[in-house]
């Protein structure tokens, strides 16, 4: 439907969409198909390349590699909106490579993190997060202990500023977004 509504409006209609189901949803039930198991971390037997993605089984997000390189760090000379702090633009080393999900952690990955560890808190309602509903959401009213705790649990850490900066310019420098210089609300930016 709202795929529909998009085409036929030209894009200029995007209905909200939110659902409750935390699971798949069948009329009729599809015969059963059984999953290809993958980890996520696996380098020593199965080296990742740049940009190839894995399913961690824990938290059922994709997880991407991101080899080592140098970048330039920080505001980038044509963008005009930077903060003091992103100023100036210097050159970082990332010596590791490192996995970061290709997502935001989701609602529904986190629910399998709360299943799994009873004693941390559900996240606080907010304007896009209405108790849990909409699983493929962004988490959001999480501490940073939280996450922290998320991140051990699903296999990780938490990236540093480096890392995912580096992570999510994608290789393009002197460019304000990974895509180019251009924001467009509807299909690069929520």
């Amino acid at each position: 439907v709202e795929k529909n509504v998009a085409s036929q409006s030209g894009n200029t209609q995007r209905p909200y969409v939110v659902s409750s189901v935390r699971d798949n949803f069948y009329f009729m039930q599809p015969e059963e198909v059984k999953p290809v198991e993958k980890t996520v971390f696996v380098r020593e037997q199965e080296p990742m390349k740049a940009g190839e993605s894995r399913l961690n089984q824990k938290d059922q997000l994709n997880y991407v590699w991101i080899p080592p390189g140098d970048f330039a760090m920080g505001c980038v000379p044509t963008d005009t909106k930077c903060s003091e702090a992103e100023k100036p633009q210097h050159a970082v080393k990332i010596t590791k490579g490192f996995c970061i999900s290709s997502t935001e952690v989701t609602l529904g990955s986190y629910q399998i993190f709360l299943d799994a560890n009873p004693a941390h808190k559900s996240p606080g309602k907010s304007k896009s997060q209405r108790g849990g509903i909409g699983t493929e959401l962004p988490v959001n009213e999480v501490t940073w202990q939280d996450a922290q705790d998320y991140c051990h649990w699903a296999g990780g850490r938490l990236p540093t500023e480096a890392q995912w900066e580096y992570a999510a310019r994608g290789g393009r420098a002197d460019q304000i977004y990974p895509w180019g210089n251009a924001i467009n609300n509807w299909e690069q930016a929520n």
